[in-house]
């Protein structure tokens, strides 16, 4: 979940909605103060940046190019970070149903808009920025898992 990737002590997970959106934008800050200090990056790192350019691959996943995209660069991309750990299982389930061809046009507009952030390199933190380059990743996961949630 969200809240225990950017709360090292993992204390997020028992508190209020309250107090973990307040953990969560104290950790926004914290990763902007990192930006800040690569020198390389946009500094300019938002929730709402994440949700503007998932709405972008929302939008994309609808294409041929999208979709093919998806197709041919998702295990690419899960060979190049490792195999291993809750946040990929999650990609690698979300890759499943999208290419289940029972999944509503609806339903993969939308996995396919958190997949299509992972697998592009150059998104709000770029991936090359090791090792944050897969927050906003994993930011971008737990949104869309939230929004099918809903």
């Amino acid at each position: 979940p969200l809240e225990a990737l950017i709360d090292p002590a993992g204390a997020a997970s028992n508190n209020t909605e309250n107090e973990v959106e307040t953990g969560i934008h104290y950790s926004i800050d914290k990763i902007q103060e990192i930006l800040k200090s690569f020198n390389i990056v946009d500094t300019n790192f938002t929730i709402e940046r994440v949700e503007q350019e998932l709405t972008k691959y929302k939008q994309y996943a609808q294409t041929n190019e999208g979709h093919s995209m998806i197709c041919n660069n998702f295990q690419t991309k899960i060979e190049q970070v490792g195999s291993v750990g809750t946040f990929i299982d999650q990609l690698k389930q979300m890759y499943l149903e999208y290419c289940d061809e029972k999944t509503s046009a609806a339903k993969r507009s939308i996995l396919g808009s958190a997949l299509l952030y992972f697998i592009l390199p150059t998104d709000i933190i770029p991936d090359y920025v090791f090792p944050i380059g897969y927050l906003d990743d994993a930011i971008a996961v737990q949104l869309v898992m939230n929004q099918l949630a809903e």
